[in-house]
């Protein structure tokens, strides 16, 4: 018959602590050693447990390790025969089922750590609750870090949406996004100002994931408040002031904006820092001015400002913007990925339409790659003029 005892969930996991406990085991304070040793044997997947004394105070923990670390340098000394439970009880750090676990963290306890320690879950009239560990405390923390990563994914998702209905009625915008993890720095934006301009956006953030994820949120939010009479440089000013207060230079953007201008014929656009925009079909499509104008982020204020180019947009042309991330992706053999693969899918699927040309694109890309890692973000959007 087995010493050790398990305190009863009395109520449910309501508290994050109480979801984190990984054992609620105890054995009472003149538990025999044999016993205890015989239990630990038996018991392969015990890794700790509490002790108790006869008023059902805690006194500290068990751990497994220490267990049989003890055990044998008792018996090299010669101090086996000895029943009491001297050097074997380790204190732990006393924790009321309420407590945050980011203040456990942020408490500095663990940073002193070059091992595993305890932590004891007990309630304010001293009734033991049970036990975690370090690293049970890590596995936490390293699930929210996933679930905010499966949220961010979704977040992402929203934000770089194909175009919405009713975007414009003489223009066509569709997009591709291909996030190197499971969120990324780019986003593709595209929306209606008016009956007759609308708003689209490339942008691409310094590095990935989380952080990057966070800052293409932001500037959604600030493309978000564009109206009709937004004036593109004003926009960008606006941009790049509040990426630069808040991130102090350490996160940068490269973007290519547009305004639509239906009643004009022509696209306002702006490129801060990216460049890869080009006019298809074209003899030379590389030849596309480019502006030259620093990246979001980097300069308190962009001075000059930003040559704002005016392209006329024909039904026979269509405007493609890409990321970096096509342009320098490798393949298996070291190969980059040739832009003109696109212009070759563009012009072929001219009379397409713009969502098969896209998905074509994306099966090109996709079969350069092969088995090779993807190791930035990749994202393309088109503009057309509808028929």
């Amino acid at each position: 018959m087995t010493v050790i005892k398990t305190q009863k969930q009395e109520s449910p996991q309501n508290t994050a602590l109480e979801k984190i406990i990984s054992t609620r085991s105890y054995i009472d304070e003149g538990t025999p050693r044999s016993l205890i040793h015989r239990d630990f044997l038996t018991h392969e997947n015990l890794r700790a447990l509490a002790v108790l004394d006869n008023e059902g105070n805690l006194l500290g923990h068990i751990s497994r390790r220490n267990w049989f670390e003890q055990m044998a340098r008792d018996e090299n000394s010669n101090t086996s025969a000895h029943s009491d439970l001297t050097g074997f009880i380790n204190p732990c750090l006393i924790l009321t089922p309420e407590t945050n676990p980011l203040d456990i963290w942020d408490s500095g306890e663990l940073e002193k750590l070059n091992r595993e320690f305890w932590f004891a879950v007990v309630e304010e009239n001293g009734t033991f609750r049970g036990l975690f560990s370090s690293s049970d405390l890590l596995g936490y923390f390293l699930k929210l870090t996933h679930s905010e990563l499966q949220l961010a994914h979704q977040i992402q998702g929203r934000l770089n949406r194909k175009v919405v209905n009713g975007f414009s009625s003489r223009y066509e915008v569709e997009s591709l996004t291909l996030p190197a993890k499971g969120i990324g720095g780019d986003l593709v934006y595209s929306r209606s100002l008016s009956q007759d301009k609308s708003l689209f956006a490339l942008i691409d953030v310094s590095g990935k994931g989380n952080a990057a994820a966070l800052v293409t949120g932001m500037i959604y939010g600030i493309l978000s408040l564009a109206g009709p009479k937004t004036e593109l440089n004003k926009l960008i000013t606006v941009m790049n002031r509040v990426i630069y207060r808040t991130f102090d230079q350490e996160i940068f953007a490269t973007a290519v904006i547009g305004i639509i201008d239906e009643e004009a014929g022509s696209i306002s656009l702006a490129d801060m820092g990216h460049s890869h925009y080009y006019l298809i079909p074209s003899p030379f499509p590389d030849a596309l001015s480019r502006s030259g104008s620093i990246p979001l982020g980097i300069e308190k204020t962009i001075n000059p400002e930003p040559e704002i180019l005016e392209i006329p947009l024909g039904k026979d042309k269509e405007l493609l913007i890409v990321s970096d991330g096509i342009l320098e992706q490798e393949n298996k053999t070291g190969e980059l990925y040739d832009v003109k693969n696109i212009f070759t899918i563009m012009e072929s699927g001219e009379k397409k339409p713009l969502k098969e040309t896209i998905e074509a694109i994306g099966q090109d890309f996709r079969h350069f790659i092969e088995s090779k890692v993807q190791h930035d973000d990749a994202s393309l959007l088109i503009v057309r003029k509808s028929e």
